[in-house]
């Protein structure tokens, strides 16, 4: 493959940002639970993984240290998360999803998949079948760049780690 097809594929991919912003975006009424709201993959990563301490949240996520003490800090005043002291070394400490974070990510994927699939109302059966197969396709693609690039890292790619990469 040229590098003119890879300068293509990169653009593509990068204009898919925008496109996905907007369409994930909350309408009005719903504002109040945006899920682009960077609490939200934090409640997202938390209710998969389990409870992690800060700095491997903030790893995963690529959110720096003070901006994760500040986010962590609103969750848990809303009683979305708590702390978690770590059994074997007391210098750990966790972050651990609660109830409440837990039924307040749901209720945003709800109200996500709604505003979603009122979005795709606009399409034919034809479009929308050409969308699922094209959605399907990037996942696997996307996934396996992602699972070759971590392989080395735990699963966890660093911020710093594809800065280098890039430079290569």
């Amino acid at each position: 493959m040229q590098n003119k097809d890879y300068d293509q594929i990169t653009e593509n991919i990068m204009s898919l940002f925008p496109l996905f912003r907007r369409l994930l975006k909350f309408s009005e009424e719903d504002r109040c639970t945006n899920m682009l709201n960077p609490q939200y993959p934090v409640l997202g990563i938390l209710s998969v993984r389990g409870a992690l301490p800060m700095s491997e949240i903030g790893t995963h996520l690529g959110i720096s240290k003070p901006n994760m003490t500040a986010i962590i800090d609103h969750l848990i005043a809303e009683k979305k998360v708590r702390r978690i002291d770590d059994e074997k070394d007391r210098r750990i400490v966790k972050i651990g999803v609660t109830e409440k974070g837990r039924e307040t990510l749901k209720g945003s994927r709800e109200i996500l998949k709604k505003n979603l699939k009122e979005k795709l109302l606009v399409l034919d059966e034809k479009e929308l079948t050409k969308m699922s197969g094209s959605l399907k396709s990037l996942k696997e693609i996307l996934s396996k760049i992602d699972s070759s690039n971590n392989k080395d890292n735990k699963g966890v790619k660093t911020k710093k780690d594809i800065t280098k990469e890039a430079k290569k």
